[in-house]
C-alpha cells in the first residue's frame, strides 16, 4: 500500500547527514520518528510491524529524551513536506507522500499509545537514573554484563536491562 514512500528515504535522511546541528533536540526526535514511520509503512506483514513497534518501544525505554507528541510529529511532517524532494518528478509520489505519513502517524499513535501521547511530559527520575546507569556502563564497555554485578536488587537490575 505504501511501497512507493520508500523512495523518499534518502531525502528524509539527508538533512541529518548534511547539517546535524539543525536537527538536534525535539526536532531530531520528530525527524527520527519519520524514518521509523517510513519503515512501518513499508512493512508488509503484521509480524514485521509488531517487531518494529517492539523495537521502537525498546529504543524509547533506553532514551532519556521525552517522546515527542503526535502534534510535534505532524508538524514535522508538514514542515518537511512543504516542498517536494528534488527528485519528486521522477518518483511522482510527493502529493500522496505527505498524506501517507499523516495517516501512518495516526496508525502508529494508536499502536504505540503507551509511548506517544498528546502531552509531552518529562521522564521520571526512575527512568533517567536507568539511562544514566546504562550510559555509564556503556562508556566503560561493560553493558549489559555489568548490570549483573551492580549492588542493586534483582528487580532494579531487570529494569535497567532493557533486554528483559
Amino acid at each position: 500500500m505504501f511501497k512507493k514512500t520508500y523512495n523518499i528515504y534518502p531525502w528524509l535522511k539527508r538533512p541529518f547527514e548534511e547539517s546535524p546541528e539543525n536537527y538536534s533536540g525535539r526536532r531530531a526526535v520528530a525527524a527520527e520518528v519519520l524514518l521509523i514511520l517510513l519503515k512501518y509503512g513499508i512493512s508488509g506483514s503484521s509480524y514485521a510491524r509488531r517487531s518494529l513497534i517492539k523495537c521502537f518501544d525498546l529504543m524509547w525505554s533506553a532514551s532519556p529524551i521525552p517522546f515527542v507528541s503526535i502534534s510535534e510529529i505532524e508538524n514535522e511532517i508538514q514542515l518537511r513536506f512543504q516542498h517536494p524532494p528534488e527528485y519528486s518528478i521522477r518518483f511522482r509520489s510527493y502529493p500522496e507522500t505527505r498524506e501517507h505519513f499523516l495517516k501512518l502517524a495516526k496508525i502508529f499513535e494508536t499502536e504505540c499509545s503507551e509511548v506517544i501521547s498528546s502531552i509531552v511530559e518529562p521522564r521520571s527520575l526512575h527512568h533517567l537514573c536507568k539511562c544514566t546507569i546504562r550510559t555509564s556502563l556503556l562508556q566503560v564497555n561493560n553493558l549489559p554484563h555489568g548490570i549483573k554485578i551492580l549492588p542493586l536488587p534483582q528487580s532494579l537490575q531487570s529494569y535497567i536491562d532493557i533486554d528483559h
